[in-house]
């Protein structure tokens, strides 16, 4: 008798237990609806409806889209410079060297110590880079849309989007050609932006005119010496010159920055 009074009060409060704890769900889940409402509420009813708010969410837009560029740009970028300004060098004009695919930017003449000239242009490169570019960065604003969630505006995209990459002495612009506007749902405010840069620490067009004398040199003369060179450009740049048999690697760099071109000079074997 007494065994059946102690199961049945251990039932009782088992159930009361059961029913404290669905009620404390409950008012977890309730909490939570009201929170999400009272923010949306926020957002749409009291999100002032002026261009000074509207430039506020487009400049949270430009800020993904230019980190999105950057964390894309940094892998093409320097990899151009790595392989002598080619990022997808054709079969027959690059020698692997460090399981690296650098190019060849002065062929061997055959018993001569000049060498013929095959350096690209800087829009060559530059054309390369767009191409590379475009699929990867359609990532970066593929969820514009996100920023007007809960909050009473229209953002408005183009379909397509362009990509306008210009190498500059001191740095390189990763630029996005993508018009975006932005409008209110309660008024005729908007905010607009046409473009997203971003700028990348790598003097890949200086470079570029370091390369362009060396060549210049090699197409006229035939042996380029670094250490004269870089005299007479009062140390600005570090020029080094290997000869892994029969052709000469040349690596050039500014002394105050690590972005690396290099390239191969193709060389008779003797």
């Amino acid at each position: 008798m007494i065994n059946r009074n102690i199961d049945k009060k251990n039932g009782e409060i088992m159930n009361k237990k059961g029913e404290v704890t669905l009620f404390v769900i409950l008012g977890i889940v309730i909490a939570a609806v009201v929170i999400l409402l009272l923010y949306a509420a926020r957002m749409t009813i009291f999100f002032p409806d002026n261009v000074e708010n509207l430039n506020e969410v487009l400049n949270e837009m430009n800020n993904e889209i230019v980190e999105c560029i950057g964390d894309i740009g940094n892998e093409p970028l320097i990899r151009i410079g790595l392989q002598g300004g080619y990022l997808n060098p054709d079969e027959d004009t690059y020698r692997l060297y460090n399981d690296t695919r650098i190019s060849y930017l002065c062929y061997n003449i055959p018993g001569k110590e000049q060498c013929r000239n095959r350096m690209l242009l800087i829009s060559d490169m530059e054309n390369q880079l767009n191409d590379a570019l475009k699929p990867r960065i359609l990532s970066c604003v593929g969820n514009l849309n996100d920023f007007g969630r809960c909050k009473p505006i229209k953002i408005e995209t183009p379909d397509e989007l362009e990509i306008d990459a210009k190498i500059n002495l001191k740095d390189v612009d990763g630029a996005v050609n993508y018009p975006v506007i932005i409008k209110s749902k309660k008024s005729e405010n908007k905010a607009e932006q046409d473009r997203f840069v971003k700028k990348f620490n790598y003097p890949l067009g200086d470079l570029y005119n370091v390369m362009h004398d060396v060549i210049d040199f090699e197409t006229d003369n035939g042996e380029f010496d670094p250490l004269f060179y870089m005299i007479a450009k009062k140390n600005e740049y570090k020029i080094y010159k290997n000869r892994p048999y029969p052709d000469k690697l040349y690596a050039v760099k500014r002394t105050d920055n690590d972005y690396l071109f290099q390239f191969f000079v193709e060389s008779e074997p003797g």
